[in-house]
């Protein structure tokens, strides 16, 4: 469902924009004005109207799933990537030697995010 939500505020919008950019001459500038404006119309929609306090934790819940999503999305490209470079090694133990290390780093990462997550569940648990 987030996918969904995800996909019809900011994925369609950039590829419409990609899109008119190759009709059209290339404009950075205002290429990014707009994918900022997709992220916030992304965000902005969940908040509730009235009191700042809820409004701010409507937010930081929002932003942490966008970061959940982005870091799991991460994540999957890292393991990705690390199992291209090991089908590509073809025998060759220093190629082989390079996935493996590809593999540790994006693990690695998973560790760092699981641990962050733990921490700051951990943390808001004491001040409830």
């Amino acid at each position: 469902m987030r996918f969904l939500q995800f996909s019809q505020y900011v994925v369609v919008p950039v590829a419409a924009l990609l899109l008119s950019h190759v009709t059209q001459g290339l404009n950075i500038a205002h290429s990014a004005q707009l994918v900022v404006m997709n992220v916030v119309h992304l965000l902005l929609p969940m908040l509730p109207i009235g009191d700042p306090l809820q409004q701010s934790e409507a937010l930081a819940t929002t932003l942490e799933q966008t970061v959940n999503f982005i870091a799991g999305v991460v994540f999957f490209i890292s393991i990705a990537i690390g199992a291209m470079m090991r089908m590509t090694a073809w025998g060759n133990e220093q190629k082989i030697a390079i996935s493996n290390r590809a593999f540790a780093a994006a693990i690695v990462g998973l560790a760092v995010f699981a641990a962050d997550h733990a921490i700051s569940s951990y943390i808001s648990t004491l001040f409830q």
